[in-house]
């Protein structure tokens, strides 16, 4: 299966930030959120993202820092709601994640000083709810800074599994998964490189 995001924000080198998004007439996918050498924050509301069968990520955040981001919901693809990879100062607002795949978001690459805010999960995905750490292709660099807040009262304990990742803070009624085996990141990297993983 192709690597297919249907709304992405992905950063360059300089901070020059792009929207990618599917939802969007043929011709009108990419907008420029920020240029290159412009470091002010940027503030995105994307209302609602449904996203339809044959892609992996309902949103995909890559390389991207300073970004404030809102939706009213996002129905996830056939691996995550969110992808967060390699980026840093992110904030991401919802009221529902409806995960049809592995997790509602994975978080990784190294990324730091990322907020989940959010008032209901919808489903249950296929693993854990919130996977941080997992093997990228991006970064080695562990992940960390990560919160991520339930702002309503839950109706089942949510999960957690921190793999390459810091610690993260955890408010509302959540059970953290912790490997804290120095040695798991560096045989799945290399089972990955070989494709077993």
């Amino acid at each position: 299966m192709s690597d297919k995001q249907y709304v992405s924000i992905a950063g360059l080198p300089g901070g020059e930030t792009w929207l990618v998004d599917y939802r969007k007439p043929e011709g009108q996918t990419h907008t420029l959120l920020r240029p290159k050498d412009d470091w002010t924050p940027i503030h995105i509301n994307l209302g609602g993202i449904y996203t339809p069968e044959g892609y992996q990520d309902g949103l995909k955040v890559s390389g991207a820092q300073f970004v404030d981001i809102a939706t009213d919901y996002i129905v996830g693809g056939t691996e995550d709601c969110v992808d967060i990879n390699h980026s840093h100062s992110i904030t991401l607002t919802t009221r529902t994640f409806t995960p049809k795949g592995r997790y509602v978001a994975t978080i990784k690459g190294g990324s730091s000083n990322i907020s989940i805010k959010f008032d209901d999960i919808a489903s249950k995905p296929k693993y854990v709810d919130f996977d941080l750490g997992n093997w990228s292709d991006q970064s080695k660099d562990r992940t960390g800074g990560v919160t991520i807040t339930a702002n309503q009262p839950q109706s089942r304990q949510y999960t957690a599994r921190q793999l390459h990742a810091h610690r993260p803070t955890l408010n509302g009624n959540f059970k953290l998964d912790s490997w804290k085996s120095p040695y798991f990141y560096t045989v799945y990297s290399a089972l990955k490189k070989l494709g077993l993983a």
